[in-house]
């Protein structure tokens, strides 16, 4: 997954799991660096934990791939190509198949806007627009690996 906070990631990655694993499978593979910010149910975010917040992440994101997760999916915004490449790379060794999802148009003011007022972290606009301006397209570096790249301004149920 791939978008601005409040883009609808994580709706539709939950959503795109349960259209693709059966309800009694006890498989939730859904990892985001968010998950790591919450204590006793709150969202608290700290910067000083990001960056062992989202090691804690890759490495769950490794064992479920190395379990064979039937659906692994990586629900952080992924503004540059960097922060996707150690996702990929993990996959790629263990002969995943890959798609990435991006959600909404980042460098859209509209849409912008829209994810600063609905985001459920409380990031303001400022942040939310200054996240937007590190957007780095990954089209071209993608096609080199052969990953589809699937853009969706909003979740209607069905990836394809």
């Amino acid at each position: 997954m791939r978008g601005l906070p409040g883009s609808g990631k994580s709706y539709a990655a939950r959503k795109f799991y349960q259209h693709t694993v059966p309800d009694d499978s006890e498989y939730v593979g859904l990892c985001s660096t968010d998950d790591y910010f919450y204590q006793d149910g709150i969202y608290c975010f700290d910067p000083t934990r990001l960056e062992d917040n989202h090691r804690q992440n890759q490495q769950r994101f490794a064992e479920l791939i190395a379990q064979q997760w039937p659906l692994v999916v990586c629900d952080n915004t992924n503004m540059q190509q960097w922060e996707l490449e150690s996702y990929i790379e993990v996959a790629r060794e263990q002969g995943c198949e890959i798609l990435v999802v991006e959600v909404g148009d980042p460098q859209d003011m509209h849409h912008q806007k829209v994810c600063a007022d609905r985001n459920r972290h409380g990031i303001n606009d400022r942040t939310i627009f200054e996240m937007a301006s590190n957007y780095e397209p990954i089209d071209s570096w993608l096609s080199t690996l052969n990953i589809p790249l699937v853009r969706r301004e909003s979740w209607s149920g069905s990836i394809t």
